[in-house]
């Protein structure tokens, strides 16, 4: 077997097995349907328990001021043939409980969400989606990000207005100015103006 042969085949995320986070923080971001991972894992390796496994699952909860937290430790393996490798593990975390504005909210999927996000990244050790993570495509995982006209409407407002804009930024000195006033004058929200901020700096 070469090197890369199982990076090749697990690398790539067809695009329709990526899907936009609509809500939150992490707002016109990209994640990676999880149920994707399992169908590659078992192409290459074959079904879960008999190619590869999971095992020592533990949950642990933190409280950090207003918030809880649910860490979700874990051990992924992999078999070569007759022999299991060494344990892959990862720890990641979900929030549990957090202290709104009227109420203290409870999610009922905290260790759903913190396993399935420890799978993933222990994933990523063997290569799995390893494109979405090397190249600059929008993921929950980076800062990067660019917009889609059809998803976003204010996006219209900069081609209606684009004389008007370039007699505008004619009069701002700095690119924070040209961001500042763009993203008020034509209603952006503030995790559009974050992630215009974000991609500027990325690109310094």
């Amino acid at each position: 077997m070469e090197n890369l042969e199982i990076y090749n085949k697990l690398k790539s995320v067809p695009k329709e097995y990526l899907k936009t986070i609509k809500a939150g923080r992490l707002k016109w971001m990209t994640d990676i349907k999880p149920q994707w991972r399992i169908m590659k894992m078992t192409e290459v390796f074959w079904m879960c328990w008999v190619g590869w496994k999971i095992s020592n699952i533990e949950y642990h909860y933190e409280t950090f001021e207003k918030d809880t937290i649910c860490n979700c430790r874990l051990n992924l393996f992999i078999k070569d043939w007759d022999n299991w490798s060494d344990a892959i593990p990862w720890t990641w975390w979900s929030r549990f409980s957090t202290m709104e504005k009227n109420w203290l909210y409870v999610s009922d999927e905290a260790e759903k969400m913190a396993y399935t996000d420890a799978l993933s990244v222990a994933m990523k050790m063997i290569w799995v989606a390893s494109d979405v993570y090397m190249w600059n495509t929008n993921t929950k995982y980076t800062n990067t990000w660019t917009w889609n006209s059809d998803d976003l409407p204010w996006y219209n407002n900069f081609e209606k207005h684009q004389e008007e804009m370039i007699k505008q930024i004619k009069g701002w000195k700095t690119a924070n100015d040209i961001i500042n006033n763009l993203t008020k004058k034509y209603k952006v929200n503030k995790a559009v103006r974050q992630s215009i901020k974000d991609l500027e700096t990325n690109n310094k």
